[in-house]
This record gives structure tokens, sequence and C-alpha cells, in this order.
């Protein structure tokens, strides 16, 4: 014997929402591909790796450049640390770039 499921309604732009979903960091965002919508930590590491990237160093150049140790910056860049601005300072000095250029 086959049960019949009633069919499932998809929630309405009005309709409210669950409560777990109204407690969860992402309900109503903008998608996370958008760097403005990242945390300073996340935008800091999409940066820090593209300016990087774009001058053809590795990270061990810029940690020389920066005068941190390469597992520093590897972290920096897997949001694994938690940098000073003093160390974010020093990486843009580094990058030849401001810090706001960093963090943008």
């Amino acid at each position: 014997m086959v049960r019949h499921q009633p069919p499932v309604r998809l929630p309405t732009a009005g309709a409210k929402a669950r409560r777990n979903e109204t407690h969860s960091p992402w309900y109503d965002r903008p998608h996370i591909g958008s760097v403005r919508w990242m945390d300073a930590r996340h935008r800091l590491a999409v940066n820090m790796k593209r300016l990087r990237k774009e001058r053809g160093w590795s990270q061990e150049t810029l940690a020389d450049e920066a005068g941190l140790d390469r597992t520093y910056v590897s972290g920096i860049e897997r949001v694994v640390r938690n940098p000073t601005i003093t160390v974010a300072e020093r990486v843009a000095h580094a990058l030849k770039c401001t810090l706001g250029d960093l963090l943008d």
C-alpha cells in the first residue's frame, strides 16, 4: 500500500522563518561570495592572498618581507590566526599597499 504525502510547500516571501533560521548567522544575508559581507579576518585573508599572488610571491617571500614566520602567514590566509593591527600593517607595508587595501 502506497501512502501519499501532502505536497511540500515552499515558503513565500512573506512567510515567517522557522526558529532555527532566524538565529542562524546566514539568515537573510547576501551571498557569501561577496567579499563585502565577510568579516575582517576573511577579507584580510582573501585580499592578502590575492595581492601576494599578483606579485608572484610565495608565502615564504611575503613572510620574509614582512618579518614574519611563514607558518604565521599561512595561518592568516587560512583564517586560523587572528593577526593584530600591527601585523596587518607590516603585511601591507611588505605588499606596498595601504592597510585599507587589505581590509576592503
